[in-house]
């Protein structure tokens, strides 16, 4: 908190209230980011605000449902062919509109240990419809490669599974640990490996960003991208097209537009499903199909993801229906 004041990029006279969200939220920006931050989209994203402090009745401490589809400590298996290992519960950055920021963060969790993998490993041995593992967190790419090369060498045992993912913002908050080692240890899975890099503003692939994704695509790991759409960052058309054609300059296949989920503290950063709607659909005319990604909610509770533009968001006259794809419907509110 001292260094963000000293630095300008806080004031003052708001470090009581600051402090009591730096209590609550973890606080870490690295030199990559803290680089960005002259653009208020990339300062919003970092930055602690004491809008944090305000918690709306609607806003959950697990809005995506993750612990009603935990059969073990760290495994999430919401859908049937593939499952998410929580490897570690930190990041190099913490993002202020994170939906996991109630168990995210510095003396929040542990690391998965030895004997917790272990149950996790079985747990995959025996569940064959199983066909692709998901690496996230936390940021996966905060654990050591030594942690990294043991997890994947445990996948390469495991016949039915093809896929091995990682979902990171190392890239771009950390991108100097991309390196051959940590390469070699994701493809000890000797597995189909794709990583999932977060970022929501075309500012964030800078030269240090661009040099770590060069070496990703050499070594041949497909890239795809996810963002969320935020209040006050990219909520305009010509600044998500920027982004997405940024991406797929780079190599990186636009993949999913997040609708921000319903994470406490996270209020400010909302938009109304209709906004976004209006937003995404005039984002289609600056872009080629293949420089856009799918624009989704996460219908809260753990009823999984639907495409926000389509039969499947029904507005009523006092919020939203969403229907999920099991074809249970789930009221929304509007923001």
């Amino acid at each position: 908190m001292e260094e963000l004041v000293a630095r300008g990029l806080l004031d003052a006279n708001n470090s009581d209230k600051l402090a009591e969200v730096a209590a609550k939220y973890s606080i870490a920006i690295p030199q990559n980011i803290a680089g960005m931050l002259y653009s208020d989209a990339i300062a919003k994203q970092f930055i602690p605000s004491k809008d944090e402090l305000v918690t709306l009745e609607r806003e959950l401490a697990d809005p995506i449902g993750d612990d009603a589809h935990s059969p073990l400590k760290g495994l999430v298996h919401r859908y049937k062919n593939r499952v998410l290992i929580k490897l570690v519960e930190v990041c190099g950055v913490y993002c202020r509109f994170c939906f996991r920021r109630e168990n995210v963060g510095d003396n929040k969790g542990q690391a998965l240990k030895g004997d917790e993998l272990e149950q996790i490993y079985g747990y995959l041995h025996q569940h064959k419809e199983i066909d692709e593992v998901i690496l996230t967190g936390g940021d996966p790419l905060v654990a050591s490669v030594r942690r990294l090369k043991e997890v994947a060498e445990n996948i390469a045992k495991i016949s039915h599974i093809k896929f091995f993912r990682i979902h990171t913002r190392a890239v771009i908050a950390n991108p100097e640990i991309i390196n051959d080692e940590l390469i070699a240890a994701l493809k000890a899975s000797q597995k189909s490996v794709k990583m999932v890099i977060h970022t929501n503003h075309a500012i964030e692939i800078n030269d240090a960003v661009k040099v770590a994704i060069n070496k990703l695509v050499d070594a041949k790991i497909q890239l795809f991208s996810q963002s969320v759409l935020l209040r006050n960052v990219n909520d305009k058309p010509e600044v998500l097209a920027e982004l997405f054609n940024t991406l797929l300059q780079n190599n990186i296949n636009p993949y999913y537009l997040h609708h921000p989920d319903l994470a406490k503290g996270t209020g400010h950063f909302y938009l109304n499903l209709e906004e976004g709607a209006k937003i995404y659909r005039e984002t289609t005319k600056l872009v080629s199909g293949i420089a856009l990604p799918k624009y989704v909610i996460d219908i809260p509770g753990g009823y999984g993801k639907i495409p926000v533009n389509s039969g499947q968001v029904i507005k009523t006259s006092d919020g939203f229906i969403l229907i999920d794809n099991n074809g249970k419907r789930h009221n929304y509110p509007i923001l």
